[in-house]
């Protein structure tokens, strides 16, 4: 029997991203990958570019064509890592036990944010099926992280981001959805 091609969208359970590093040849190059920790949203909107011909008093053809996907992120956690591999800068880690820092900085220098991949993972996809996986192959944020700090009176704060995905030049996505039998982590 074929595996369902009806999924259901809960427990997003991991996300990960991973700087493009080359984008051509058969398929792109990534760094490391980097969790997304505490990741509890990723949305997708594919946009399009439409054109409507008119001739004769009406409406003759519409052209419709996918220009770019947009995405929103939202975090429970904040991973300095991650924010290196979205927005560049540089983490470095000083001192020894008790008096260890870890820094994150973005300078002039290094603020230029770099193409990733983002890949998520949810494990309540449906009968039948292992988990889903969303992979977009070339993104880059378009609206820096927004990062929400609370006092104790009120609730954990968030990281909140908006990223747009173009279709990698080697080889053309923007994004699979992928549906596995068995489950599979995100390499």
């Amino acid at each position: 029997m074929a595996l369902s091609h009806t999924i259901k969208l809960m427990e997003l359970s991991d996300a990960k991203i991973a700087q493009l590093t080359s984008d051509s040849g058969a398929s792109p190059a990534y760094s490391a990958s980097v969790d997304l920790p505490g990741i509890t949203k990723i949305t997708l909107s594919p946009k399009a570019d439409m054109k409507k011909l008119y001739g004769d008093s009406a409406l003759l053809d519409v052209y419709q064509k996918t220009t770019e996907v947009e995405l929103d992120i939202e975090c429970s956690l904040l991973s300095l890592d991650a924010l290196k591999v979205m927005m560049g800068g540089t983490v470095t880690d000083a001192g020894t036990t008790p008096s260890q820092t870890t820094t994150y900085s973005l300078q002039a220098t290094n603020s230029t944010p770099p193409y990733f991949k983002l890949e998520g993972q949810w494990t309540y996809a449906g009968d039948g099926i292992g988990d889903g996986h969303v992979v977009l192959y070339k993104c880059k944020v378009t609206d820096p992280p927004q990062i929400d700090l609370n006092d104790a009176s009120g609730n954990y704060g968030t990281v909140k981001f908006k990223a747009i995905a173009l279709p990698a030049t080697s080889n053309g996505k923007w994004f699979d959805l992928v549906l596995n039998e068995t489950k599979t982590a995100i390499s």
